[in-house]
């Protein structure tokens, strides 16, 4: 968005999920821009009115991220979800905003009914996570229909790519890898994951923004499912690691697979994913390198 001319305002509160320094690492490059302005607070308490009659659209990304962690910090995830959605809704339409577009999850279908999975499938999320994503969602839509706001719900599925959280498996993976350690798998390796590369996640919210369509959600997947298996021995061959693969009790609140029927997204929004999965983890495994580089020269 900086580089097609935007001006942006970012808001990040460093909540403790991770370390801050990565994610003032990650901020680098859009902080030298003139173009960029960045506020470090929490967006309950930040002066929203004030911050929202400068712009005219909303990118709510804001978010407790993880399923594994939402079954006992609940309370956090109501919080940081639920009321912090609810609260820019409500001054996003004090403030006219022209559109909103939330970021929602694959989380909220939980063990879907079918795939590859549509849109108007039955939610039926399997954890705490993806109860406060469907919550969201709900709150967008009651305030499309009360309000008229304009909002863009997109679900997101299992994001990868330069600068991914540290908690994703797809880090961990490559890390390991790269020290020559052993990796643990949750169940026997054969869940199935839509992966989609994180540009063509942002390309998506571009669309989205930019576009006339509101109100129902779509899918941002890739719709190439592959076994988490198969993705470590790719990884596997970009690392050139033979690392060894231990094998773990399932988690409570992992789905066993997700498929995304993409069919809207291309119809409504013109969105189109083209990185493949091996050119999206080797962007990754090269950005893990770098990383490791400039983190032995500090």
């Amino acid at each position: 968005m900086l580089d097609t001319g935007y001006d942006v305002i970012g808001i990040d509160s460093f909540t403790p999920y991770y370390s801050k320094d990565q994610k003032v690492r990650n901020l680098q490059g859009s902080l030298e821009r003139k173009n960029f302005e960045f506020i470090e607070s929490d967006l309950l308490d930040v002066n929203l009115p004030r911050l929202l009659s400068r712009v005219d659209a909303v990118l709510h990304l804001a978010a407790q991220p993880g399923v594994r962690p939402s079954w006992s910090d609940f309370d956090v995830y109501v919080r940081n979800n639920v009321l912090v959605t609810k609260k820019i809704l409500d001054e996003s339409v004090n403030a006219k905003i022209k559109k909103f577009v939330f970021a929602s999850s694959s989380s909220v279908y939980g063990d879907a009914e079918s795939y590859p999975t549509r849109e108007d499938m039955i939610l039926r999320p399997v954890s705490p996570y993806g109860i406060t994503k469907d919550t969201c969602e709900k709150l967008c839509h009651v305030y499309h229909k009360t309000y008229s706001i304009p909002v863009a719900m997109l679900r997101f599925f299992t994001v990868y790519g330069p600068r991914q959280r540290p908690d994703m498996a797809f880090h961990k993976f490559i890390e390991i890898m790269l020290s020559g350690e052993k990796i643990t798998i949750f169940g026997n390796g054969n869940q199935v994951r839509d992966f989609t590369y994180i540009g063509d996640i942002v390309q998506g919210i571009v669309l989205a923004l930019e576009s006339s369509f509101e109100e129902e959600p779509l899918n941002l997947g890739s719709g190439r499912p592959v076994r988490l298996i198969d993705v470590i021995k790719i990884l596997q061959s970009i690392t050139k690691s033979n690392t060894e693969i231990i094998y773990s009790e399932e988690q409570k609140g992992d789905a066993t697979k997700t498929f995304a029927d993409i069919a809207r997204a291309k119809s409504l929004l013109g969105y189109n994913p083209k990185t493949k999965l091996e050119d999206g983890l080797l962007a990754q495994v090269e950005w893990h390198r770098e990383k490791r580089e400039s983190e032995k020269r500090i």
